[in-house]
């Protein structure tokens, strides 16, 4: 049967396929296959009706609107190879082309569409800036970008008891003096860094879905906690990293990151830690968001009376976020298991750990949240075989509550974009041996900034 051409609704949506992708949506478009029309309907004056066409354009309609291009772009082909001439499937390939970040291809079928004389002139005109937009954009993608960001911050700090040891958010579970008397102390801890963002013009087809432009980035961080007394709990982490991730169009991305740290305490060199950090995020729905990350570590002591700390660190965790309320409210939480095989069996460990992290939005500017973080450590071997008190595997379970509320400020003179944070850490420790359980309440008061 032949399909008469309806010149006024195909100029409508043709427009709007092409404005669309112009502005920088470079979403599913308005297209006439969603509003039930056939492919065919077309600018010629009359095209034969096929229900089997239009079936595989709703179908490679839905594929780009899913984010699998590849697919859709097969589709569409399929379709021009035996009817080259329905333009409406060209323009709509035109467009998966550029998602897909080929431009020339994108360019090459549109300009197909405008060299044929039926094209009508009001078409042509949307045609024409689709071609200038693309080429413009190909310009710009043809020169890599470098972003740069330099995190710094400020904050005072009371620590009930230093001598737990180093930051076990930073270190891990290292107490390194665990026998000692309670202290309190006041301190400063002060950080700065430099973080880069090189964009790559590269975009690969991962699993046939839709494509992911690659980035590298790079960091570089100081960390330096200094008490007021207690100098030989000092602590400074110096850090470095850098690696490649890979952004989908689609609903994922995953990053590879090789990390290495320089640990100080006391004053004196503590260790070298290297890892490697490979993550991998899949967003389920706009509002609802997996991670995978992974964890494989080489830590070695550089004093002589640590060397059996020299340790492979691994682990795994599997977290979840999630918003509500237009992201008023998230939650985020994950567990994780960790195995540590030191030299010394005395600091082999295995062990879970679970968290829930919780935010409130009270207004635009400001933030409340809470965290709890618990984990359950089991070691291999006692410390001191033979020892009253020490004689013991080390089974320990430490848990942590952090409430904190922070601001930003705008609109205020030099202190616009700033943030101060307000923080209150305590941590509890419960141990089958005495002498390593302890408890620990901290306080932070933060300003910080990115330039």
């Amino acid at each position: 049967m032949e399909k008469a051409f309806n010149k006024s609704k195909l100029l409508k949506y043709t427009s709007l396929l092409l404005i669309s992708a112009l502005v920088g949506g470079i979403t599913p478009t308005p297209s006439l296959a969603e509003e039930d029309k056939p492919a065919t309907e077309d600018f010629m004056s009359t095209v034969e009706y096929d229900a089997k066409v239009d079936e595989l354009f709703k179908k490679a309609m839905q594929e780009r609107g899913n984010g699998d291009l590849l697919s859709a772009i097969n589709d569409f082909q399929t379709i021009l190879n035996n009817n080259p001439f329905l333009h409406r499937v060209r323009l709509e390939l035109a467009v998966a082309s550029y998602m897909s970040y080929k431009p020339d291809i994108a360019i090459a079928e549109a300009q197909k569409v405008l060299d044929d004389p039926a094209t009508p002139p009001n078409v042509r005109v949307s045609i024409l800036a689709f071609i200038a937009q693309v080429q413009k954009n190909k310009e710009k993608m043809g020169s890599s970008r470098h972003y740069w960001r330099f995190p710094v911050s400020v904050s005072h700090l009371h620590d009930s008891n230093v001598n737990a040891g180093p930051d076990s958010y930073i270190l891990g579970d290292v107490t390194l003096t665990p026998d000692s008397a309670k202290k309190a102390d006041y301190g400063i801890i002060a950080t700065a860094g430099v973080n880069h963002t090189y964009r790559t013009t590269k975009s690969y087809a991962v699993g046939g879905g839709a494509p992911a432009s690659l980035l590298w980035q790079s960091a570089a961080s100081v960390y330096q906690r200094n008490y007021f007394d207690e100098k030989g709990s000092d602590f400074d982490v110096y850090t470095l990293r850098t690696g490649p991730t890979l952004i989908s169009r689609g609903n994922w991305r995953a990053n590879v990151s090789l990390q290495e740290d320089f640990i100080r305490y006391g004053g004196k060199n503590l260790a070298y830690f290297t890892y490697l950090l490979p993550s991998w995020t899949y967003y389920i729905t706009d509002s609802l968001h997996s991670i995978f990350d992974v964890e494989v570590s080489r830590r070695d002591y550089t004093q002589s009376s640590d060397q059996g700390r020299d340790s492979v660190f691994m682990s795994g965790r599997l977290s979840l976020g999630k918003t509500f309320r237009a992201d008023q409210f998230s939650l985020f939480g994950g567990f994780q298991y960790f195995n540590e095989n030191a030299k010394d069996s005395q600091y082999s460990t295995d062990g879970i750990n679970f968290f829930v992290d919780g935010k409130w939005k009270i207004i635009e500017q400001s933030i409340a949240y809470v965290l709890y973080n618990h984990t359950e450590t089991r070691y291999d071997e006692p410390p001191l075989p033979g020892t009253a008190g020490f004689d013991k595997s080390r089974d320990e379970i430490t848990r942590i509550w952090t409430f904190g509320l922070n601001y930003t400020f705008k609109d205020l003179g030099f202190l616009s974009d700033w943030t101060v944070d307000g923080k209150l850490r305590r941590t509890k420790t419960d141990s089958n041996l005495d002498a390593y359980e302890y408890t620990r309440t901290e306080t932070f008061l933060t300003l910080s900034h990115t330039f």
